[in-house]
C-alpha cells in the first residue's frame, strides 16, 4: 500500500511577485482528506492552493510536500477556445506521465478518461472540439483533465461557481471520489458545500489561514 500524500506548511509567508499575502500559515494535511477554504475575496485563497501546488515558492518559512503529481482546476478556463483538440484529447493530455513507449495514453488512462467524462455528464461530447463546449461543460472537461492523471494533491479553485446545481454535484462527487481514492483535495469556496462528510474546513481571510 502506498503511503499516502502529506502537505506541510511550517510558518510560511506567501504571496506574489515579493508582497506578503499570508502569514504564519501552519497546518499539515494528508492525502484523503478533504479540505475547505472559504474567506472573502482577495483573502488569499488561491496563493494558498498555488503555493500548496508548488506554483508559488514561499516567501519565508517552509511549504513541503511528498506528492510528485499535482494537479489544478481553476475558476475559469484559461485556454484558447480555438485550441484544435477534441474533448478527449485535452482530458488525456493531463496524463503526461502515463505513456506507451510509442508516446501515446495507455489503455488504463484511455479508459479512466472516458469513465471521468461520463461521470461528469460529458460522454457524449468527447469527440467535440472543446472550443465549441459551453463554458460549464469545459469547466467539467478541465475536472476531468485534472483528475484523469491521478494527481495525489488536488485543488479546485472556485471550480463550481459557475455550473448549475446538477453540474456542481458532479464535480463534488468526483472530487469525493478522489480523496475516498486517496488524493488529498483542496477545496476553494465562497459557496457552502453541501453533501459531503468529515471534512477540514479554514478561513483565510485578514493575512491568515485558521482552522475553524
Amino acid at each position: 500500500m502506498s503511503i499516502p500524500a502529506r502537505l506541510t506548511f511550517r510558518s510560511a509567508t506567501l504571496g506574489r511577485r515579493g508582497a506578503p499575502v499570508l502569514r504564519e500559515v501552519s497546518f499539515t494535511a494528508r492525502g484523503g482528506e478533504f479540505i475547505v477554504f472559504s474567506g472573502p475575496s482577495g483573502g488569499g485563497k488561491s496563493t494558498l492552493v498555488a503555493s500548496a501546488l508548488g506554483l508559488l515558492p514561499p516567501l519565508a518559512g517552509g511549504c513541503e510536500t511528498s506528492a510528485p503529481r499535482r494537479a489544478l482546476v481553476p475558476q475559469h478556463d484559461r485556454l484558447d477556445e480555438l485550441v484544435p483538440v477534441s474533448v478527449l484529447e485535452l482530458v488525456l493530455s493531463g496524463a503526461p506521465h502515463a505513456r506507451t513507449r510509442s508516446g501515446g495514453p495507455t489503455a488504463e488512462v484511455r479508459a479512466r478518461a472516458a469513465a471521468l467524462l461520463q461521470r461528469l455528464g460529458l460522454g457524449e461530447v468527447r469527440a467535440q472540439r472543446f472550443g465549441a463546449l459551453s463554458g460549464g461543460q469545459r469547466q467539467r472537461a478541465l475536472v476531468a483533465r485534472a483528475l484523469v492523471g491521478q494527481p495525489e494533491v488536488v485543488a479546485f479553485d472556485e471550480a463550481t461557481s459557475a455550473l448549475d446545481a446538477a453540474s456542481a454535484a458532479r464535480v463534488v462527487a468526483a472530487a469525493c471520489t478522489a480523496a475516498a481514492a486517496g488524493a488529498l483535495v483542496l477545496w476553494v469556496t465562497h459557496q457552502p458545500l453541501q453533501g459531503v462528510h468529515g471534512l477540514r474546513r479554514f478561513t483565510v481571510a485578514d493575512g491568515a489561514v485558521r482552522e475553524d
